[in-house]
């Protein structure tokens, strides 16, 4: 048998190192795509890649900022195997040593062991970049399509429409600067196709977004009005935002983006009464007031994002059920009173925010998500300032 050894050093503390290694939610940020560990002795691990190799163990040993040991069986390995991990403090660095230990040379491994290998290389620089970048480089190395998608259209919804398709991406904006912009797609648009490859729904578009890279151009298909087009779009970048170092500043950052929003949010909805802001275009479609309550829903959603990445965890995820947004929107008696609301969240997010503890400003991998999130939240709050007004309108026509 063979070990495979790697060692590398990293410009970070053995703490920030340790919590690399053993919080499900930085685990993911340049490991697996889902990873779930419990760091002590007899604790549960599993990890899984989309591509479809999984592996799962228990760990044996686990000394906080020091060491770290795990079985590893993986789904195609002819056997078990062993994941040793110590850290050694170098100044202000610190040393990375792992061992895979316990792997064969026949029985299947001449397969299995390079692929191990070439996958601890790649998770390794892609930890380097977490570290020192705060970036998931299976992402940002990925090309961006800089549009805002406002769901996916269903081969029923479709029919409806009168649209011979099978499914699309609804496109509710884009982002300035990007690829998208410059093809010219707009809000109501409907993406069907891109490279040649249907586009039904978000696995589709991931699917096909995951064949190319940035820089590349593509031929897409969409509809508008109805109507079917097709246009060369050239895949973006994607940006990196600006975090500062100071988190009130930061806050400060976020929540003017936030206020110049809900601003342009509370306007809608001057002159509207109550009866108009609760009708509901369709039956199964969002009034004005229950689009807002959605709008509330993720506000608490980016609150709990800020303690839930404060202690390296998944934040919850949420449904936009029209059920859960109609009880949410018929909890408060007013619509001035909900937009009341909603604001008082942004503000409480905002806060949150100015006031993260120290370990989580050290973990510039979570400051990235979080910026992300964040900054991205007006343009999702403007994402459904049509789907407002179309339904204002439609309140409007039935009088």
């Amino acid at each position: 048998m063979s070990d495979l050894t790697f060692t590398q050093t990293y410009p970070v503390s053995p703490t920030l190192l340790y919590q690399a290694l053993t919080q499900p939610l930085m685990l993911e940020g340049w490991f697996a795509n889902t990873v779930d560990i419990d760091p002590r002795p007899e604790g549960r691990f599993y990890a899984y890649w989309t591509q479809g190799y999984s592996t799962h163990g228990r760990v044996t040993e686990a000394k906080e900022n020091e060491k770290l040991v795990f079985s590893w069986h993986g789904s195609t390995d002819p056997a078990a195997s062993q994941v040793t991990i110590t850290l050694n403090a170098a100044g202000k660095d610190t040393q990375l040593h792992i061992q895979h230990s316990g792997l064969g040379e026949g029985d299947g491994w001449a397969e299995t062991r390079p692929e191990l290998q070439a996958g601890w290389e790649a998770a390794l620089l892609n930890l380097e970049s977490l570290l020192v970048r705060g970036l998931d480089k299976r992402i940002f190395d990925r090309p961006f399509l800089g549009i805002q998608i406002a769901g996916a259209m269903t081969a029923e919804q479709a029919k409806e429409r009168g649209l011979g398709i099978a499914g699309g991406i609804n496109i509710s904006g884009t982002l300035p600067g990007t690829g998208a912009e410059a093809a010219g797609l707009q809000n109501g648009d409907i993406l069907v196709t891109m490279g040649g490859q249907p586009t039904n729904d978000f696995p589709a578009l991931t699917a096909v977004i995951g064949q190319h890279k940035a820089g590349d151009t593509v031929k897409i298909e969409y509809y508008r009005d109805g109507e079917k087009h097709s246009q060369e779009m050239t895949l973006s970048h994607r940006p990196v935002p600006e975090i500062s170092s100071d988190p009130k500043e930061f806050a400060a950052e976020i929540g003017k983006l936030f206020a110049e929003a809900n601003q342009e949010l509370k306007a809608l909805f001057e002159g509207v009464s109550e009866a108009e802001a609760s009708h509901r275009p369709a039956a199964n479609e969002w009034s004005a007031r229950e689009t807002v309550a959605h709008l509330l829903m993720n506000e608490y959603w980016n609150l709990m994002n800020v303690s839930t990445e404060a202690e390296g965890q998944r934040p919850p995820n949420y449904a936009n059920d029209l059920g859960s947004v109609a009880a949410l929107a018929a909890s408060f008696p007013s619509m001035a009173e909900l937009l009341q609301a909603f604001e008082r969240a942004a503000a409480a997010t905002v806060g949150a925010l100015a006031n993260i503890p120290e370990g989580l400003q050290q973990r510039k991998y979570s400051l990235m998500n979080m910026a992300q999130g964040y900054q991205f939240t007006p343009n999702h709050t403007r994402g459904h300032f049509d789907q407002i007004r179309n339904a204002i309108a439609a309140a409007r026509e039935q009088k």
